[in-house]
């Protein structure tokens, strides 16, 4: 088993994590003025990459190692389902919920319209229940059945979301995605999970990463012009998800642009602890995160920084929730019994 220490993936866990927060929280943003617009249109584009790569970690991480139902069922599933509904017991008593109805319904996944955030839990135990299926199946890939497959999984799906999201935003036409298509796109989770896999066994030197820093900027724009073209049509931020050709291609040269930059990366001992630190309190402030920032807001000193610019409020929104919980995490997780769920 490969036991080494990726410290780059520890720093793509705390930019995701951040991204996480600043996407479940950025309808607070609600200045005026072009350039305001402008950065909440980029910010919000870039930040839809946190999910992806928190998946193509985790499918390195499990295809690159032997793993056994009798493992993903005792051990992995158990852990996450336990800490989700440890945080649904949390959601009860802070919307003053029914607390057995309230449990019903995360055992059976229908509590993510209150805990919306959940839903990437029900996502993971999916990824792992399949992780063995797929790993057979990639160990004799060579490069083009890897092609067929991203093609399959990633490409078509993902292009089929954006191109369907778009029409019906710019021209009125009904969405393919709402057709037989629809659970097509979801076909891109596979296709990341396999991706950090692939990327991790990729040899990237200083040419390739000089081209995907160009697709990554490029891929960048096209989702800024999508979201652009949505907000003069609608006044308002529209909704996309992470599962769009914009974003899939973000995702991938933003793991690879890490993995050139940070891999080979010399950093002190001291600072590398931190990091890991850090990365390692990435789940509980997941869970959690939303918790405090609905809490923040409704401090009276948060309410008149958002009012005086929504811009600053909201940067120090996402910052007091993430300094906050990580390291509150930090602590919590020198308690072995915390430490195996969280």
């Amino acid at each position: 088993m490969n036991k080494k220490r990726y410290l780059f993936f520890d720093v793509l866990k705390i930019v995701a994590t951040v991204f996480v927060i600043y996407n479940h929280t950025h309808w607070y943003l609600n200045g005026s003025g072009k350039i305001f617009h402008l950065f909440h249109i980029a910010g919000f584009n870039i930040c839809k990459i946190a999910v992806p790569i928190f998946i193509m970690i985790t499918g390195f991480l499990m295809l690159n190692k032997e793993t056994t139902y009798a493992e993903i069922l005792k051990k992995r599933i158990p852990r996450i389902y336990i800490a989700m509904l440890i945080t649904s017991v949390i959601g009860c008593l802070y919307y003053k919920k029914n607390i057995f109805v309230f449990l019903v319904q995360s055992i059976f996944g229908a509590q993510t319209t209150v805990l919306y955030w959940l839903w990437y839990i029900y996502l993971l135990i999916t990824l792992y229940l399949i992780t063995p299926i797929l790993k057979k199946m990639i160990k004799n890939f060579d490069d083009n059945d890897y092609r067929v497959f991203f093609f399959i999984f990633l490409i078509i799906p993902s292009s089929i979301y954006f191109i369907s999201n778009f029409s019906e935003l710019a021209f009125g036409k009904i969405r393919l995605a709402e057709n037989v298509f629809y659970q097509f796109i979801y076909l891109t989770n596979i296709g990341y999970y396999v991706a950090g896999y692939y990327i991790m066994n990729m040899k990237i030197d200083k040419n390739l990463n000089k081209k995907v820093l160009i697709f990554n900027f490029l891929f960048f724009i096209l989702g800024f012009f999508y979201l652009l073209v949505g907000f003069i049509i609608k006044h308002d931020i529209v909704e996309i998800f992470y599962n769009n050709i914009a974003t899939v291609g973000m995702s991938l040269c933003t793991f690879i642009n890490f993995k050139y930059f940070i891999s080979d990366l010399k950093v002190n001992s001291n600072l590398s602890k931190l990091i890991i630190l850090l990365s390692e309190s990435s789940f509980g402030v997941y869970l959690i995160h939303v918790f405090v920032a609905e809490y923040l807001v409704r401090l009276s000193v948060v309410k008149q920084l958002l009012q005086f610019n929504s811009l600053i409020g909201h940067v120090c929104i996402v910052s007091v929730t993430y300094i906050f919980l990580s390291f509150l995490f930090v602590i919590l997780r020198k308690i072995p019994l915390f430490r195996k769920i969280f």
